[in-house]
């Protein structure tokens, strides 16, 4: 169904794979027609020296998460709040088991005790997060180093708690952390520079289209990381 939305507000931090949003609409269709699968695009424009309309999609394909509808003497409105596309990463559960080859002759002819998928092969990390990806029904963009796993590894769990478990060599410094986003329907896994994720512009306009007069910026001074000693002699490398 197609929603005139009156106000909404999305809240998006590093911190959360899924942004949230609350929305609100002066009808009770979207409540009286509820259903599982209903999906929500979020969309915020101005008009052109044309008086058309020029929109920009803010959030796409999000879960609805509650529904409220309130009556009062003279009106009935309907408020929503859900996630973005991401929010199957948080809700779905993967299990599988990936055997780093060769399998030792016991365990590669024992009766499996349990029926957990298994694999076996060598691994990349981002060919175990593409597949956990895959099931949550999301596309990856994995953008940091990669790495072949030594060991076996078991992907079972939440699909953002597995990719967290991959990505975990990439966390330890903090200016330079990997961080897991979502970008329409893609789960984007990538890594932080000096000054913070660089992405493309999807849009630009002028303070003076947007009807703004005023633009505050907020920067927070990072925090020491640690300190780095190295202790021994210098040693030629020079063949004379």
């Amino acid at each position: 169904m197609s929603l005139d939305f009156t106000t909404f507000t999305v809240r998006s931090t590093l911190e959360l794979v899924a942004d949230e949003y609350d929305a609100e609409m002066a009808d009770s269709q979207i409540f009286r027609q509820k259903s599982r699968s209903d999906r929500v695009r979020l969309q915020m424009g101005l008009k052109d020296a044309s008086n058309v309309l020029q929109p920009i999609t803010v959030l796409e394909s999000g879960s609805i998460d509650e529904y409220n509808i309130h009556f009062s003497a003279d009106d009935v409105t309907t408020s929503i709040r859900g996630r973005d596309a991401g929010f199957p990463a948080l809700d779905t559960y993967v299990r599988r088991r990936y055997r780093r080859a060769p399998v030792p002759e016991d365990i590669a002819t024992a009766t499996p005790a349990d029926t957990t998928p298994t694999f076996v092969g060598r691994f990349k990390a981002s060919k175990i997060a593409e597949e956990v990806a895959t099931v949550a029904g999301l596309n990856l963009s994995w953008e940091v180093r990669d790495y072949e796993l030594l060991e076996d590894f078991e992907a079972n769990g939440r699909c953002i708690d597995i990719l967290r478990q991959l990505i975990e060599p990439w966390t330890l410094v903090e200016p330079y952390r990997a961080d897991i986003f979502t970008s329409g329907t893609d789960v984007v896994i990538k890594q932080r520079n000096a000054v913070g994720i660089t992405a493309p512009i999807d849009y630009t306009f002028t303070m003076n289209d947007a009807r703004r007069t005023g633009l505050t910026v907020r920067v927070r001074p990072m925090q020491k990381v640690g300190l780095v000693t190295l202790r021994g002699a210098k040693t030629s490398t020079s063949k004379e």
